[in-house]
């Protein structure tokens, strides 16, 4: 009975030292809760709803979203180089030697712009580092805003390995 009551005392010890010892998300979730009340209007006000699953974030999944983020800026270079052509051809026809030679200069600076951001949308799909650069997870939480108001918010965060905080 004595050795029951001791290994039943030894495992419930254990059981309370591995219950209390920080998840590996801890510290992550942690830093973003610093990150957002510094953010916020009211840091007071700041209430944890819910942090979603974390999951690696890697090199590939990095360049993945840069690609995503030129490919969203795309039409506004393709909206750029049009203007230039236009402006390009009016300057061609008014037969102004110096307005045509400053536009053609801002013509073929807009398409080297689009052109580049179109190489590198091609080499960042290209990337296959799977390096693993932090940890990203979904946060909701609570907060008053500058008109005082309790609302509930959520973004997505990157916590890298140094502890740097990123919302994405």
């Amino acid at each position: 009975m004595k050795n029951f009551s001791s290994c039943f005392a030894i495992g419930a010890l254990l059981l309370g030292v591995a219950c209390s010892k920080p998840g590996p998300d801890d510290a992550a979730h942690d830093a973003v809760g610093r990150y957002v009340k510094t953010n916020l209007p009211d840091p007071e006000s700041y209430e944890v709803v819910r942090f979603g699953r974390s999951t690696s974030f890697t090199r590939q999944d990095s360049a993945a979203h840069e690609a995503t983020l030129l490919h969203d800026h795309l039409p506004y270079l393709e909206a750029a180089e049009a203007r230039a052509l236009e402006q390009y051809k009016k300057a061609g026809a008014s037969n102004k030697a110096s307005s045509f030679f400053e536009t053609e200069k801002a013509y073929k600076k807009a398409t080297e712009a689009k052109l580049q951001a179109q190489r590198d949308e091609k080499a960042l799909t290209m990337v296959r580092d799977t390096a693993r650069l932090g940890t990203l997870f979904m946060h909701t939480y609570k907060a008053k805003n500058k008109s005082g108001a309790a609302v509930v918010d959520s973004a997505q965060f990157l916590v890298y390995k140094n502890g740097a905080v990123e919302t994405l």
